[in-house]
């Protein structure tokens, strides 16, 4: 929540400072004494033309993972009818289960990110970065996380982030998926692996 400025003779004075600065800030403009810009960190949003779903195509597929007894799965169908649509399931090592349905889909500010914990109420994460196989969501929330990050390395390993700031520190959570092999991800093929 903000709160409006207290009334002040001064109000005069900061307030169109302020709007200079963010100006500046907002232009990429280095601060004073910083000439290589390294304190004011100005992330270049991409343009919502510039960016379409068949970009986020190398997240297709059925990616699995292992970790201290959880694992899981994440299932993502290509890019079709302006949209991708998604599952995660995660097991605990005590057998709980853990869902969220998933969805990225086009919309006229540019790509957004709509994850459903456990079949609840879509959350809107946007579009911040997509730098060839690696992608950021962002949220303007308090409640964890506020980005969700996804990217390929070169291995062919999905790596998958949820980070942000949770009881005033900040936290990461990462997760690393293999594809799995094609024959256990679908039913065209009859044969059944090991048999």
């Amino acid at each position: 929540m903000r709160f409006p400025p207290r009334p002040c003779s001064r109000t005069a004075t900061w307030l169109p400072m302020a709007l200079c600065l963010g100006s500046l800030l907002a232009l990429g403009i280095p601060a004073e004494g910083d000439p290589a810009g390294k304190k004011a960190k100005t992330q270049v949003r991409p343009s919502p033309a510039a960016v379409s779903l068949e970009d986020l195509d190398w997240l297709s597929g059925h990616w699995s993972f292992e970790l201290d007894g959880w694992h899981g799965e994440e299932l993502w169908l290509p890019p079709e009818g302006g949209m991708m649509l998604g599952l995660n399931r995660q097991v605990t090592p005590k057998g709980r289960a853990f869902f969220e349905y998933l969805r990225i889909q086009e919309s006229p500010t540019g790509l957004l990110y709509l994850p459903s914990p456990q079949g609840e109420k879509p959350e809107t994460f946007r579009l911040i970065e997509l730098d060839g196989q690696k992608v950021t969501f962002e949220a303007n929330r308090r409640e964890f996380p506020q980005q969700i990050r996804y990217w390929l390395d070169a291995d062919g390993v999905l790596h998958a982030q949820i980070s942000g700031r949770e009881k005033g520190r900040y936290r990461e959570v990462d997760w690393t998926y293999r594809l799995l092999d094609a024959a256990v991800a679908g039913p065209a093929d009859a044969s059944v692996p090991g048999s």
